[in-house]
C-alpha cells in the first residue's frame, strides 16, 4: 500500500500540496514527500493553509480524523482500490491518479442487517417500519455548527408508500437533531457547543428501496458578520435571569455571557453588544 501511495503522488506532484498525515503514515512521508511539500501531523490542529490529508484506515476511521476533514474542508476524498491508503484535498485540486473517488465517512459507517455494502454506496432495505440502517462513526467533534448530508437514490418505491428520507444526529445515543425530506438530498444541521465525543450520524431505512451513495460532514465556515442571539445556546451565561425571551444582569458580580468559542482567522475584529443598560 505504501508502494502503491508513493507512486500516486509522484505521478502528480501538484496534488500533494502541503500535506497532513495521520501516525500510520508519519515516518514514511517524511522520506517520500516531494521537497516543496510541507508535513505535519494530523493528530494535532491542523493550520488552514493544509491543503490535503493523507490517512490509513484502521478498520474504522479514527474518531479524530472525522473532525479534521469536516473542519478543512476536504471535499474531494480518495482511496486507492482494494486498499486502506485514504488522501483528501481541497475541491480545486484533483486526487493522484492511482486514487478513485470514495467518501471517507461513508466508509466509517456501520450498518445495520437492513443495509449491504455495494459498489455504488449501501443499498437499504425497504421497510414497513422505519429503523436505523447506518449509523456511526461516533466521532470526536470540535464546537461550532455541522451539516450532515445524505445523497440517497430511490431504487425501488410502489405508488402509495411513504417515500420520506430520514436521518438524525445523536451524542452517546441520545437524539440531538433529526430531519426529514421528499428530496433525494437530506441535509442535517446542528451545532455543538463543546468538544463531544460519540458523536453518530444515523440515516433511517424507508417504505421504499434505497440506495446511499454519499455521505459527508461538513463544518460551517464562519461569515461575518457574525451575530448571536442573547438566547443562542453558542453563548455561556453566567449572573443573569431570563426573562420572556431577554437576557438580563442579576447585579452579582461576576461574567454575564461568554461564549461562543470560535475560530477566527487572523485580524482585527471589533466586538459589539447590543441592549439596555450597557456601559
Amino acid at each position: 500500500e505504501l508502494r502503491s501511495f508513493a507512486h500516486a503522488v509522484r505521478q502528480q506532484r501538484d496534488a500533494y500540496g502541503s500535506l497532513a498525515v495521520d501516525d500510520g503514515m508519519l515516518a514514511w512521508t517524511i522520506e517520500t514527500a516531494p521537497e516543496d511539500a510541507s508535513v505535519v501531523h494530523a493528530a494535532q490542529p491542523v493550520p488552514d493553509n493544509v491543503e490535503s490529508i493523507a490517512f490509513f484506515q484502521p478498520g474504522v476511521v479514527g474518531a479524530g480524523l472525522i473532525d479534521i476533514v469536516a473542519r478543512g474542508d476536504y471535499s474531494s476524498c480518495g482511496r486507492i482500490p482494494q486498499s486502506r491508503a485514504y488522501f483528501c484535498t481541497r475541491s480545486d485540486r484533483q486526487l493522484p491518479g492511482e486514487f478513485a473517488p470514495a467518501s471517507v465517512l461513508l466508509d466509517a459507517l456501520q450498518a445495520t442487517p437492513m443495509a449491504t455494502r455495494s459498489k455504488g454506496g449501501y443499498r437499504i432495505s425497504a421497510s414497513p417500519t422505519t429503523g436505523i440502517a447506518l449509523f456511526g462513526p461516533f466521532a470526536t467533534l470540535s464546537p461550532g455548527r455541522y451539516t450532515m448530508t445524505w445523497e440517497v437514490t430511490r431504487e425501488e418505491c410502489e405508488p402509495d408508500a411513504d417515500a420520506t428520507l430520514r436521518a438524525d444526529v445523536a451524542v452517546r445515543g441520545k437524539p440531538l437533531q433529526e430531519q426529514t425530506s421528499q428530496a433525494t438530498v437530506l441535509h442535517v444541521p446542528f451545532e455543538l457547543e463543546s468538544v463531544t465525543e460519540g458523536v453518530e450520524l444515523r440515516f433511517w431505512s424507508s417504505a421504499c428501496d434505497l440506495l446511499v451513495t454519499d455521505a459527508r460532514l461538513t463544518a460551517d465556515r464562519v461569515r461575518f458578520p457574525l451575530r448571536y442571539a442573547a438566547s443562542s445556546p453558542a453563548l455561556s451565561r453566567g449572573k443573569v435571569v431570563e426573562a420572556r425571551g431577554a437576557i438580563a444582569a442579576t447585579g452579582e458580580e461576576g461574567t454575564v455571557m461568554f461564549g461562543p468559542y470560535v475560530d477566527l482567522p487572523r485580524g482585527d475584529y471589533t466586538a459589539r453588544w447590543t441592549g439596555r443598560g450597557l456601559d
